[in-house]
């Protein structure tokens, strides 16, 4: 529906770490793989979603996008970059970074999503990308996804 659910984790060793846990929830739109995810869809769901976000969303930190027009602009972005960000928009202080994962018939089945503190993920913020779109990239594949 309008949530993302969180199949799977892997944990750092660092000791900041994500608070979401395996079989959550959260709202996509709040979310970089939510934004991920939306950005791949046709624009009748995005339509409908903004229609529902317009209504529904509300803020979980002081950065979360509410906006179904901001959100449009952060989607068109991510189908650009093949990738998506949130910043603070689901935790204070967080960063998320989050690439699509399509399967064999090239519909958009999940995302890979990292996660860290703001500071640690600016200083790597490159990297994280490309781990990200590439691990997606790995998945698709072993989906039978092909360009």
């Amino acid at each position: 529906e309008h949530d993302i659910f969180y199949l799977d984790k892997v944990e750092t060793h660092r000791s900041i770490v994500c608070n979401t846990q395996i079989g959550g929830r959260a709202p996509a739109y709040a979310t970089s793989s939510g934004k991920a995810m939306l950005s791949c869809q046709n624009e009748a769901y995005i339509d409908d979603y903004c229609q529902w976000m317009n209504r529904k969303a509300y803020p979980l930190t002081s950065n979360t996008i509410t906006d179904s027009d901001q959100l449009r602009s952060q989607l068109v972005q991510a189908r650009l970059n093949g990738y998506a960000m949130d910043e603070g928009e689901i935790e204070a202080g967080l960063i998320c970074v989050a690439a699509p994962v399509y399967d064999m018939n090239r519909k958009v089945v999940a995302a890979v999503s990292i996660s860290g503190p703001d500071y640690r993920m600016r200083e790597d913020q490159e990297v994280m990308i490309r781990e990200a779109r590439q691990t997606a990239h790995n998945i698709s594949r072993l989906l039978g996804y092909r360009l």
